[in-house]
């Protein structure tokens, strides 16, 4: 537990902070919605995922959605909102000047957006497998 020196400490560093100041800063921190999102399990999409896993279902000829389809529906719109992002990414390049800087970002930001391409693709594949 922390004493009351560093609670009193901590509460002064809270109240100096006040966020990005850059631009750079405010559009690095605009983009944490974007990759919060990509990562967020409760979706604003739960009747389009559970028509889906419905779809699945009757595909694979079982009643009702089990855990498989509904995961494998997840998976799919995940992979969806990492091409949405993917889409975004390149679009602000072409717009931009296309210098070695603006390339260098992209590949930064294509890299990071990667990882959760993957985990989607894995999920769908997973998913796929146990129906």
């Amino acid at each position: 537990m922390a004493s009351a020196r560093q609670i009193a400490a901590n509460r002064k560093n809270a109240q100096r902070s006040t966020g990005p100041i850059s631009q750079a800063g405010k559009t690095r921190a605009a983009k944490n919605a974007l990759q919060h999102g990509l990562t967020c399990t409760n979706s604003p999409f739960r009747d389009e995922i559970e028509g889906f896993a419905r779809l699945l279902s009757k595909e694979t000829n079982q009643s009702d959605p089990t855990f498989a389809s509904v995961e494998a529906a997840h998976a799919q719109l995940a992979l969806l909102q990492v091409r949405k992002v993917k889409a975004t990414i390149f679009d602000r390049f072409f717009e931009s000047d296309r210098t070695l800087d603006d390339s260098v970002r992209l590949n930064a930001e294509l890299r990071k957006i990667e990882r959760y391409e993957k985990r989607a693709f894995s999920r769908r594949k997973r998913a796929m497998q146990h129906l």
